[in-house]
């Protein structure tokens, strides 16, 4: 979700200085549709995540006690699912979002009957992603950190 819309938009354009660049408008033409869907592949995201954490807790509690099973679902989900996993996509995510993709419009297509209507409603209230917008200010000290 951290990728910004207008930033995979502006790596699909050429021309290309390297074939890292080549190969990242392809990564990036990949998820950009999924990526446009913000709010619902949110809401779908949000609840597979909660519906999993509470399923794991469930089954956990049942084999080997409800606090025992409170504290391992607890530190198995935080570290392997939610640290981990921005420690990594945060340095590969553009790379492991295309990969992914298939996964994510699983989640998303299985989800739209709940996260459809979710995603409405947050579109209505806050309207469209606004993404990265900086202003000119911004860009010129942007600039003058590139330049050193």
């Amino acid at each position: 979700m951290s990728l910004d819309v207008r930033y995979l938009e502006l790596l699909t354009k050429g021309p290309f200085e390297t074939k890292k660049d080549e190969r990242n408008a392809i990564y990036a033409e990949k998820v950009l549709w999924l990526r446009k869907k913000g709010n619902m592949l949110l809401c779908s995201m949000l609840i597979t995540d909660a519906a999993s954490n509470a399923i794991t807790s469930i089954i956990l509690s049942m084999l080997v006690g409800e606090a025992e099973g409170f504290a391992i679902s607890f530190s198995v989900l935080l570290i392997v699912g939610e640290i981990m996993p921005q420690a990594i996509a945060n340095k590969y995510g553009l790379v492991i979002n295309a990969y992914i993709r298939g996964i994510s419009y699983v989640i998303l297509f299985s989800t739209i009957i709940v996260a459809y209507p979710l995603s409405a409603i947050l579109d209505k209230i806050l309207g469209e992603e606004a993404g990265n917008v900086l202003s000119k200010n911004q860009m010129k000290r942007m600039f003058e950190q590139y330049e050193k």
